[in-house]
């Protein structure tokens, strides 16, 4: 169904690299092999626009919908994903309970183990998964004001006033926690980059493009930048619930395996496609 989709409306795309994009799309599915069972599993992703990766807020858009969900697609076809979206700790707690089947995008972290199943489907507990079936590698950046006295050594902050801030469940506001420079204050990304603006808070951290997409929605590049050291460097997982990976192990392993074959030139196709259509 992805690939009628694709071709249907090949000739309706207003740019030249989207029409490429949806070819590409159509050689790759031809490429899958058929997976055991057509019905896909339940996904749970995050409620907010996090551009490039996912985009609109409480629904799935049908044209551009992020670069995640179009490598799932990709890597899933002919199954017929069902997504939905909530809150990042909402979608944790769902899978936990096994009322979705899976979520993405997640860092690996061993005590993620208990509720989430990382890949390959077999890996030990406590090993670090198949880096190769990554969704993606992100760097998370700490976004301060222009003026700030604010410093990042990669170890440690230095001047800080009122604290730093990320959405609330990420691994990266834990980590904020674990330094002593937590603000109180719970933050969506958008509202957070304007209490960085405003002084109320001396940064905000989240990954690199979805940044700096926020900053030029926001039209605040004169207020805003980002310290280039990164806060974190890791990579991002489409994971399935135990159940899930119990009940139907091909699938879960198939997907995997076909998230590994798009290789770093695909993938920096794919990112060029959605910054291209910015400029």
């Amino acid at each position: 169904m992805l690939m009628l989709y694709c071709i249907a409306v090949l000739n309706t795309l207003p740019q030249k690299t989207t029409r490429i994009a949806c070819l590409y799309a159509v050689a790759l599915f031809l490429s899958v092999p058929a997976l055991a069972d057509e019905q896909g599993p339940l996904l749970c992703y995050e409620n907010q626009h996090l551009h490039p990766y996912m985009t609109g807020t409480d629904n799935v858009p049908v044209r551009r919908p992020g670069l995640l969900l179009e490598i799932i697609n990709f890597a899933a076809y002919p199954l017929e994903i069902q997504f939905e979206r909530k809150p990042w700790k909402r979608c944790k707690w769902r899978v936990e309970q096994g009322l979705a089947d899976g979520l993405f995008a997640s860092i690996w972290e061993p005590d993620r183990e208990s509720w989430a199943k990382y890949p390959p489907l077999y890996k030990p507990d406590n090993q670090p998964p198949n880096e190769k079936a990554s969704l993606w590698t992100v760097e998370y950046l700490v976004f301060v004001r222009n003026n700030t006295k604010l410093s990042w050594d990669g170890t440690k902050f230095h001047n800080i006033n009122n604290g730093l801030s990320a959405p609330l469940g990420y691994v990266v506001h834990k980590k904020l926690d674990h330094l002593g420079v937590l603000n109180d204050g719970t933050y969506l990304p958008k509202e957070g980059f304007s209490m960085v603006a405003q002084g109320r808070i001396d940064g905000y951290v989240i990954e690199k493009f979805t940044g700096h997409a926020i900053i030029d929605d926001l039209d605040l590049n004169k207020e805003l930048t980002a310290i280039q050291i990164p806060f974190l460097t890791t990579r991002w997982y489409l994971v399935f619930s135990h159940q899930y990976a119990e009940k139907s192990p091909e699938n879960t392993q198939l997907i995997w395996q076909n998230i590994q074959k798009l290789t770093p030139e695909k993938r920096n196709f794919m990112l060029k496609n959605y910054i291209d259509s910015d400029k």
